[in-house]
């Protein structure tokens, strides 16, 4: 069974803050909550890297796989949630 594997990355070089990760995994769960279901969603504990160049910005991360059976709802149904909220680089595993 093939896996969608990707992440959602939220930098404060940008102005972001460690909440707006939150905010964003709470989103992707509600959007894939009528498909609960069919869709199996493992999401990694939210970390934080720190790049430590002349001005320090701070990156919070999480990592997240999607499994899912059947046909509703299709990898496209699934990817066009994801990508309302923040469209990232996926993978396949």
């Amino acid at each position: 069974m093939r896996s969608l594997i990707f992440q959602q990355i939220v930098d404060s070089r940008w102005g972001e803050e460690s909440s707006l990760l939150l905010e964003r995994i709470e989103a992707i769960k509600r959007g894939l909550a009528p498909y609960q279901e069919n869709v199996e969603l493992r999401i990694s504990k939210p970390r934080e890297v720190i790049w430590p160049s002349p001005e320090p910005s701070i990156q919070w991360r999480a990592d997240f796989q999607i499994r899912k059976w059947g046909r509703d709802p299709t990898w496209d149904r699934i990817m066009t949630i994801i990508n309302r909220i923040k469209p990232p680089h996926y993978s396949w595993q």
